[in-house]
């Protein structure tokens, strides 16, 4: 739904591109998705166990 979404809006601000300019936005679109997922999966549930969360000095 996101990515059609935002191919909507991109053919409204931007129309008469072609398919590479489209599937700039759906990579674009899927990586900020699993970006997100991936921040809130790691905050949500913590780190792996034995999974190294500071740097050591």
């Amino acid at each position: 739904m996101a990515t059609s979404t935002a191919l909507e809006l991109f053919e409204t601000h931007a129309p008469g591109n072609g398919a590479l300019a489209h599937l700039t936005v759906v990579a674009v679109v899927t990586g900020v998705i699993g970006l997100v997922r991936f921040t809130v999966l790691r905050w949500l549930l913590g780190a792996a166990p034995g999974e190294r969360t500071t740097v050591a000095a």
